[in-house]
């Protein structure tokens, strides 16, 4: 490149049109350099340099970024590898926030007033009194057949509550089946 940019100042300076300012200086280095490296990299050999130059370069980054992690290893401080995890765990931990705060903002957007009114709305139309009442005919029932069956035992034994095992713990223990132990016959008997 440089035996073309002197080539070519020489012309100009043998026909009469010298470089009058660095601007034009500067034009004539740069087209004697383009025109240079396009006939080197058409070449065979520009290639094949190039990649060599480029497989180095990666190699000393890749040995570099190898010492370094085991530099910071030994000084107990985070290395590359486990601050880009860090950094990728975080992104994650964002976008996972932001997907959160989208379906809040949606959900509070969302009308729920006119579901609870009509949940509302189905409870006040069951039928809760005529349930109770039923319910109640059902336990006077129960408890007129338990009095009736009780009557020949004693007095209020077939009553709900009052002749309840819980409510008389005597009651139940009397009731529990009871098992004998065979004493240990004693050698000299």
């Amino acid at each position: 490149a440089l035996d073309l940019i002197h080539k070519r100042l020489l012309e100009r300076g043998a026909s009469d049109k010298p470089v009058h300012s660095l601007k034009e200086l500067y034009s004539l280095m740069v087209d004697c350099g383009e025109e240079a490296f396009g006939e080197l990299a058409i070449s065979q050999d520009y290639p094949r340099a190039n990649s060599r130059l480029i497989n180095a370069m990666m190699q000393i980054k890749n040995q570099s970024k190898m010492v370094m992690e085991e530099m910071m290893t030994a000084m107990s401080m985070p290395s590359r590898t486990e601050l880009d995890t860090a950094h990728l765990n975080i992104m994650e931990l964002k976008r996972r926030v932001r997907a959160l705060e989208d379906e809040i903002r949606t959900l509070k957007k969302k009308d729920v007033e006119p579901e609870v009114a009509a949940l509302k709305e189905n409870v006040e139309q069951l039928p809760i009194k005529e349930f109770r009442s039923e319910l109640e005919k059902l336990k006077k029932q129960m408890q007129e057949s338990l009095t009736d069956k009780g009557e020949g035992e004693g007095e209020g034994e077939g009553e709900l509550g009052e002749g309840d095992d819980k409510a008389d713990p005597a009651r139940a223990a009397s009731r529990r089946p009871r098992t004998t132990r065979a004493k240990p016959q004693s050698e000299g008997a």
